[in-house]
Order: structure tokens, then sequence, then C-alpha cells
């Protein structure tokens, strides 16, 4: 027979004011950095408040969570993998610059991040998490978002209180990523509204288009044909899709539309960020990233020496080799399919988006509530309730069948 209680613990989470604090210690990273307008040094300790307060919280809380052989397993190798890049290319780094120490500074925080997170995972329920963590970040998104709202009409990119715009459009895309946890359906599509215009203004592509298709394959992933109703909802959705489309191009709107996107939203044309640029001179950074890992395939240059690329996965290739890029390929693969498996929506579209994000973003791996939230997913999350709760109502059904056979 299947445990109710067991049930009912699943579905109230424990430890209600972790969450709270733990989003709290993420965003504060985002509002101490736009205090100060845009400040490295108050950023640094901003990250170290984070890194000391989540790691305070796990000793104090140490007699009260679980542990999970896998998370510490995969957070030790990587570990390892990291220092050892490190150790094996310090000839690369520029002594001048002290390089080599600000990269064993960066992967000692990066890891000190990851080993709470590590235990969040198994201890936290991630929808929960995400969804604190918007309300926490969504002041910030719409003090922005006010600021810049005239740029609708003038067509400007929008720099937010001076701060790059490409920063405020990774805030913005994980502001979405984690409303896409809300309950409410109402308060969500508001908050990735916000988000999603947010980018629109700071002319974040990358972004953009990442966040869209986080929503599309989370939209998809639950309308996995489980039951009929299902399948029509899906068969209904793509045959609009597909009537919308013909209708716009035999009335020749499809054009415009097309028109819109190269020049408004991916920028393809434009004399200073277009094609003709080489999208800001990345595609000779991707070359020259391409190079540098057929010259070190196996352990790399070394990580934290090539932060001009614009590619995560490029730049982790050509700094930490096969290695380094193959097992964090691995984690990402083995993670796509534990949600899978576990019917878990957030960790599988979150994936799919953050992907995409790193084939424009120069940095897979960093103290920001997107190198927050991919950390988080490289980690296996404990089943979620409403996982937990289906297969209790079909142990329960079935329990209750035996019961109805018996006495016949």
């Amino acid at each position: 027979m299947v445990s109710e209680n067991k049930i009912s613990h699943l579905i109230a989470p424990s430890h209600s004011c972790l969450y709270i604090v733990f989003s709290i210690l993420i965003a504060q990273m985002a509002y101490i950095f736009v205090i100060t307008g845009g400040s490295f040094k108050a950023l640094v300790i901003a990250q170290g408040i984070f890194i000391i307060g989540t790691n305070l919280i796990f000793i104090f809380k140490i007699h009260e969570l679980n542990f999970s052989i896998y998370n510490l397993s995969v957070w030790f190798i990587l570990g390892i993998i990291i220092f050892l890049n490190i150790i094996i290319n310090i000839g690369n780094y520029s002594e001048i610059n002290d390089e080599y120490r600000f990269a064993a500074a960066h992967m000692g925080a990066i890891l000190g991040a990851a080993f709470v997170v590590q235990w969040a995972a198994e201890n936290l329920e991630i929808k929960v998490l995400l969804e604190v963590l918007a309300w926490t970040v969504a002041p910030l998104i719409f003090y922005a978002f006010i600021l810049g709202a005239y740029i609708l009409i003038e067509k400007d990119r929008f720099f937010p209180l001076g701060i790059h715009p490409n920063w405020w459009g990774e805030l913005a895309f994980g502001f979405v990523v984690c409303s896409l946890a809300l309950r409410k359906k109402s308060i969500k599509i508001i908050f990735i509204t916000f988000g999603i215009f947010l980018m629109y203004l700071v002319q974040s592509r990358g972004a953009l288009l990442a966040a869209i298709m986080t929503i599309v394959v989370q939209y998809f992933f639950n309308l996995r044909p489980f039951d009929k109703s299902s399948i029509t909802r899906m068969i209904f959705t793509c045959l609009i899709i597909f009537l919308i489309t013909v209708i716009c191009f035999f009335v020749g709107w499809l054009m415009p539309i097309i028109v819109f996107l190269e020049e408004n939203i991916l920028f393809l044309k434009d004399p200073l960020r277009g094609l003709g640029t080489g999208l800001t001179n990345r595609l000779e950074g991707w070359i020259h990233a391409k190079e540098i890992f057929y010259e070190n395939p196996i352990f790399g240059q070394g990580i934290d020496t090539l932060g001009d690329v614009h590619n995560g996965f490029l730049r982790m290739a050509a700094e930490g080799g096969i290695i380094f890029i193959g097992v964090i390929v691995i984690l990402i693969v083995s993670s796509m399919i534990d949600a899978w498996k576990k019917r878990n929506d957030i960790i599988f579209s979150i994936l799919f988006g953050i992907i995409a994000y790193f084939f424009t973003y120069p940095r897979m791996l960093n103290l920001n509530i997107v190198g927050i939230i991919f950390l988080i997913t490289l980690f296996k999350w404990k089943q979620s309730m409403a996982f937990e709760k289906s297969k209790y109502d079909k142990a329960k059904k079935e329990d209750e069948n035996k019961i109805i056979k018996n006495l016949q």
C-alpha cells in the first residue's frame, strides 16, 4: 500500500525558509551590481556574500539535509577536472596580469556555488525555488522596463542605468526562465511579457531567442500524449500554426514578418552589429577558438583565457579541451534524460534554452542568475511533486482495484 503521509510530505516542501534566503542571496548579486553602477569590485563582494551565506545555511542545516552520492560525485569530478586544467595550462596564463590566479579564484567560487546547488537539488523543490527567485528579481526587471519604455518609440538600444545591455538581457532571460515555474497563469504571463520586452529594449538577440525557445519547449513538453485530449490539443495547435503561416504567405504578410525579425530582432542588416560586421566580429572569435581547440584538443589552452569568444561551447572546448567540454556535455545530456523520465518540464526546457543561449554567450560557468540556473540543471533533482503525486494516484488506484477484485 502507498503511504499517504509520504505524498503529503512531498506536496508540502520542507525547509520553506531556505527558498526565500537562497533566492535573496542569488538576487542580491544583481541588485548590488545595479546599485553600484556596474562595479566589478562590488559584484565580487556580492558573489562572496552568496557563497559564504549559502554555505553557512548548509552548515547550520546539515543535520536536517539529505545527500546524493551522484551529485557529490559530479561536484568532485568537476573540481578535479577544472583545477587539473589550470595546473596543466599554467604556462599559458599571463604572469603580468595574474590570469591564472584569477582563473583559480573564479573556478573556486564556481565550485563553491556548485556545492551549494548539489545539496539544494536533493533537499529543495526546483519549481518552488525558481518561483521565489522570480518574485525576488521582478522589481528590478520592472524598474528597468519602466526606465526604457520610451525606447519602444525611438527604437534605439537601451542602456539601463549605464550598464551594458547584454547584462540586462541575461538577467531578463534568467527572469523569464524562473517565471515559467509560477503557478498562477496570469502572473506568469505578465512576468514573461515584461522579461521579453526588456530583452527587446536592450536588443539582446541571443537571450531573446533562447527565452522564446525555452517557453515553446516547455509548452510542447507538457503536451506529451498521455491521453486523448493532449493529442487533440497538439494537433489543433499545429494546425492553427500551419493555417496562420499559410494565410500570412498568401495575403503577403509573411515577408514583412521576416523583414521585421531580420531588422528589428536579429539586426542582421545593422551596419554596426549585422552580418556585414561578422556579428560584431564574433565570427572571428569562433574561428579563433576552433583553431585553438585543434591545436590543444585534449586539455585546451586554459580556463578563462578566451573571454572574447561569444560561444560558450566553443570557448569551453578551446579552454578546457575535449575532457572538460565532454564532461559538461555528458552532464547536460544526462540531466535532460533524467528530467524527461521524471517529467520535470522546468529542467528539460531550461536546458534547451540555455544550450541555445550559450551558442551566443561567452561564459557557461559564471556566478550570476543564469550561471546558477545552469549549475542547477547539471545536478539531478528529486522527482517533482506532480510526478510523485501521479505515481501515488496510480498506485492508489491499483490498490483499490486489487481490493475490489479480492472482494469479488
